[in-house]
């Protein structure tokens, strides 16, 4: 999930880490920090083509100085990404749970950031999903619509294995496949 905010730098404290009191050797008392603890940092980079119509649909930019391009001061918080500083079996999880409370703390504050979920992909043609798997590889062959259109949209709806495969084939045909050399005369 992605978030945005209008402002550049801004940061969101997600989860606190609780505090345990723990007494060592000699008898002293210390807290010590125990469970996850998550700080939304948003970042002023890596906006989306949807994100950037969505940002400017959504936050008002006046006081800006003039000239000042409105884009320059989103911010981006990119779920995925923070997961991938934590081991690879927890990162799930840990994901979930961060979405979850940003879904909550989203209601709370919304002047300050929203999510911007992820456009879902558009069906390759009208009557796609009336379509049997070997009339969608035949259509798909017959009217050129890009593989990884037809792919995505298999991936988010029905999800069928024979079509994914052949699309995947397609795919990676295009891009094995020798491209033409061009030669100019001079």
């Amino acid at each position: 999930m992605r978030c945005l905010s209008p402002h550049a730098r801004y940061s969101i404290n997600v989860f606190d880490a609780q505090e345990q009191i723990v007494t060592d050797a000699r008898g002293y008392a210390h807290s010590r920090p125990v469970g996850l603890q998550v700080m939304a940092n948003f970042e002023n980079s890596g906006l989306l083509e949807h994100e950037i119509e969505l940002a400017l649909s959504s936050f008002s930019f006046s006081g800006l100085a003039e000239g000042v391009n409105p884009l320059s001061r989103i911010g981006v918080f990119d779920t995925e990404v923070f997961c991938m500083r934590y081991p690879e079996n927890e990162r799930e999880e840990i994901q979930a749970q961060v979405e979850q409370r940003l879904r909550e703390l989203q209601q709370m504050h919304p002047a300050q950031f929203i999510i911007a979920e992820t456009p879902t992909a558009p069906k390759p043609w009208d009557k796609y999903d009336e379509d049997s798997v070997e009339q969608i590889l035949a259509l798909q062959q017959a009217t050129g619509v890009a593989p990884g259109i037809v792919l995505r949209y298999e991936q988010e709806n029905r999800n069928r294995s024979e079509i994914i495969g052949a699309m995947n084939d397609l795919q990676s045909e295009d891009v094995s496949a020798p491209k033409e050399e061009i030669v100019v005369e001079s």
